[in-house]
């Protein structure tokens, strides 16, 4: 498309001559450009109608432009979808008719209401008794409000003939399951009103799928059998289950040989190793002590004869106490080796990339060891 038009105008005055030209060219993809010529000295305020004017061919092209644009993709498939679903409808074809009437009035945003007249037929015919009917209602309203009196009265007259073939289904729920948090319901996959849950709704024949959540809890599933037959049945619906806790996932499980029994046993070996030590300790005093005592008593033969027994006795009894350490220290020193020899690994749950400090024993020494995961 091309359009052209000229523009000329002059506007005089005893000290501000103008002399203004204009050509507008309008060609698909084409520039638009305006030469003025004016005087320098000319006053600007007395140019305001002759750029209004100006301005206004300038948006006449874009006008001509969007006209001349073909319809759009989305138009021509919902029209090619609706002639092929129109025609397999024809031929009796109606479980391949019916999805590709849906998706030609999903194009036209639901607004074509002849296409959705057609679908309505072929949802009645296919068996979807609920979906016809729920469809005739929402052409009766949109007919009505766009003044479409032929179409309103023809969805109106089935909505009505449907009315008494439906059936319809109704939720019964636990009490405490309606009192939940964040409570949703879907039926079919369509999120019912919380409000109306209890309510009987018409259904397709066939089946049903009721899914059930809750904030904190697992969707639990109920599946029913619709008959084909007009009526009313009740589904009581299972509640949500409880959430499983789930491990966080900047939580990693992380193996540790130190477990608590082995912390255990070591702990009691080393205090037998030092009540040995300190045993062996002891022993060494009172040997030095009974040693010292028997010279400086100047005791002899057997029995032993000391001039005075006292710091032999001590020695002695000094002896005792070491052997006891002793053996104490041995026997927890057994235990402990037992109780670590039969403890397990310790899991323990850390955050990813945080470091511990770990106390251990290898090959008899102790070691500090830093650990990052």
């Amino acid at each position: 498309m091309h359009a052209t038009w000229h523009f000329e105008g002059g506007l005089a005055a005893a000290e501000n001559p103008l002399s203004i030209k204009a050509r507008v060219s309008a060609t698909s993809g084409s520039c638009y450009f305006f030469r003025v010529i004016a005087s320098p000295a000319s006053n600007w305020r007395r140019w305001f109608p002759l750029l209004g004017t100006l301005a206004s061919l300038l948006v006449v092209p874009f006008s001509f432009e969007a006209m001349a644009q073909p319809a759009s993709d989305g138009a021509g498939r919902a029209q090619a979808l609706f002639v092929e679903g129109a025609a397999l409808l024809d031929k009796g074809e109606v479980a391949l008719a019916c999805p590709k009437l849906e998706a030609a009035v999903t194009l036209t945003r639901r607004e074509a209401l002849g296409g959705m007249l057609v679908l309505e037929e072929c949802y009645e015919r296919v068996g979807k008794l609920a979906s016809a009917w729920g469809l005739a209602s929402e052409i009766v309203g949109k007919a009505r409000a766009s003044g479409q009196t032929e179409r309103a009265d023809e969805a109106q007259r089935r909505y009505e003939a449907l009315s008494p073939r439906l059936h319809k289904i109704a939720l019964k729920f636990e009490p405490k399951t309606l009192e939940l948090d964040g409570l949703r319901v879907l039926v079919n996959g369509v999120e019912q009103p919380r409000q109306a849950l209890e309510s009987p709704i018409p259904v397709d024949a066939g089946a049903l799928v009721v899914q059930v959540s809750a904030t904190g809890s697992e969707p639990v599933e109920t599946r029913f059998e619709v008959p084909e037959a007009p009526g009313e049945s009740s589904v009581i619906v299972a509640g949500p289950a409880p959430q499983t806790k789930k491990q966080p996932s900047d939580v990693v499980p992380q193996t540790s040989y130190w477990g608590a029994q082995r912390i255990a046993g070591v702990s009691i070996a080393a205090v037998g190793a030092l009540s040995s030590g300190a045993g062996l300790i002891l022993a060494g005093v009172a040997a030095s002590n009974y040693d010292a005592a028997f010279e400086e008593q100047r005791c002899s033969g057997e029995p032993l004869l000391c001039d005075d027994v006292g710091p032999i006795d001590a020695a002695r009894g000094l002896g005792d106490l070491a052997t006891g350490f002793v053996l104490a220290g041995l026997g927890l020193a057994t235990v402990g080796v037992v109780v670590w020899l039969t403890g397990s690994d310790a899991v323990e749950l850390a955050p990813a990339n945080a470091a511990r400090v770990q106390l251990g024993f290898k090959a008899g020494a102790v070691f500090l060891e830093v650990k990052s995961w």
